[in-house]
């Protein structure tokens, strides 16, 4: 009996390791929010949670809405999202970086305050309540605050363009300034990745003569070096600069960049010097300011990269060599700012947003794939119309619900509706633009929203939080 038993656990541990290493599927989704305008620059950040979920951030001005928001949003493994909120009237908010599991340092700009133009950072938990919020003691005429990136200790280093003043600011773990240094980076700094002895690489962006930039600094902020690279051959203010980076293997640093095509370095850690670059998909340059890009790397381990840039996500090695490449799954030619993460399963989750013209708004997009960047999909996502469905946001809400009318927009008069899953009416009345709908009186659950024209009627699923 004893031997039946332990013959059954056997069996029952391969069947186990079977499910792990081979046809046991990983979860892969592909999904979006449209009728944004996402930030110019850096427009969010994900950060993967403790149940393997994601928290996500975009700063945006939603169609509708003429002040500038920060929303942020909890999506379940399987790309669902369970809870969003909005936080109206803030600028110049980009990509937060992970405190805990339970909470985030929020860089930014008039968070909370727009009387108040001074750097200023939040740590905000995993149910949008700001816990504290903080500042510097210098008002700014010119400021744009990129990224937060953790360093050792739970402490900080807030990047970005402080035009006259600061471009480098280290806070401790409770907010506190440890020190400020000034960039001499006219675009200002866009990245930075911890080195190994406590201080940080960065990149950025110069002038057009030499417009790539990579600075070492130590745990205080000093600059260790400072190399500039590159040519810029267009004419005028172009924003040509290194967006990204990542440690390699060897102890040097891959930079991508912003240019004319795109672009890789690979740069020692001991002096700057470079050890190659290449260009992967070069678009001549035909006299206009248009630009190409690697936003994001991620370092998968064994040598092995992921970089995202405008047209496709490919895979290299840490000679530069392509491994493979892949397109997104989305029915776009406009890509901005897709940045790409390891995910705790072994796979890669990307953020970003494509465009749109101006009256629809910026479609938001997030996809999971596999490590080797492979995503079970039905077919590529058209983000024109992703689903045909009405265009609903915040999703879930709590207390008030938007409208974005799209093209039905110019019709004199629209009637909305909202609908439990029993067909029964529960908010009904005249479409009116910009104007939010309370739904603070309705109980939880799930809602069809309907919006209804003179010749057209469209839909959406609306969930209600409480």
């Amino acid at each position: 009996m004893a031997m039946k038993i332990l013959k059954n656990i056997m069996f029952c541990a391969i069947l186990l390791f079977g499910c792990k290493a081979s046809w046991c599927q990983q979860i892969t989704f592909a999904d979006t929010l449209v009728g944004y305008y996402p930030g110019e620059n850096y427009s969010g950040a994900i950060e993967e949670l403790s149940d393997s979920g994601f928290f996500f951030c975009i700063q945006t001005a939603p169609v509708g809405l003429g002040a500038p928001s920060y929303l942020v949003y909890r999506i379940n493994k399987y790309g669902d999202t369970t809870w969003s909120k909005s936080y109206l009237n803030t600028a110049n908010i980009y990509r937060f970086a992970k405190y805990n599991d339970t909470s985030f340092i929020v860089p930014g700009r008039w968070f909370f305050n727009t009387t108040d133009p001074k750097i200023q950072y939040a740590l905000v938990n995993l149910q949008g309540d700001t816990l504290w919020v903080k500042k510097t003691g210098t008002t700014l005429s010119v400021a744009t605050v990129f990224k937060a990136v953790k360093g050792l200790n739970h402490e900080f280093l807030i990047l970005g363009n402080y035009a006259y003043d600061y471009g480098y600011l280290k806070i401790d773990s409770n907010g506190n300034e440890l020190w400020h240094k000034y960039n001499n980076m006219y675009w200002g700094v866009n990245d930075a990745a911890l080195d190994f002895d406590g201080g940080f690489v960065t990149c950025g962006g110069d002038d057009a003569a030499k417009p790539y930039v990579f600075v070492r600094l130590d745990s205080n902020g000093n600059e260790l070096w400072h190399r500039n690279y590159g040519h810029n051959p267009c004419i005028g203010n172009c924003y040509f600069a290194a967006l990204c980076v990542a440690q390699t293997s060897d102890s040097n640093y891959l930079f991508g960049v912003m240019g004319n095509g795109v672009q890789l370095y690979k740069i020692r850690r001991s002096n700057g010097g470079k050890i190659w670059s290449k260009d992967y998909f070069n678009w001549n340059w035909n006299g206009t300011n248009v630009y190409h890009q690697i936003n994001g790397i991620v370092n998968l381990g064994n040598d092995t990269f992921v970089c995202t840039t405008e047209k496709f996500y490919m895979a290299i090695d840490e000679n530069g060599d392509t491994l493979w490449t892949k397109p997104y799954p989305f029915n776009s030619t406009s890509i901005n700012n897709f940045i790409v993460k390891k995910t705790s399963d072994n796979g890669l989750i990307f953020f970003g947003y494509f465009g749109r013209p101006p009256t629809q708004g910026s479609v938001v997009c997030y996809f999971k794939t596999d490590i080797n960047g492979n995503i079970q999909t039905t077919g590529i996502l058209d983000v024109i119309s992703p689903s045909g469905n009405l265009e609903v946001y915040p999703n879930p809400a709590t207390d008030k619900l938007y409208i974005n009318a799209g093209t039905m927009i110019n019709e004199k008069k629209l009637v909305f509706s909202l609908t439990d899953l029993q067909g029964r009416s529960v908010l009904n009345g005249q479409y009116e633009a910009s104007t939010p709908i309370d739904v603070s009186a309705l109980p939880g659950g799930i809602y069809i929203a309907t919006l209804k024209g003179k010749e057209k009627e469209v839909r959406g699923k609306v969930i209600i939080q409480r």
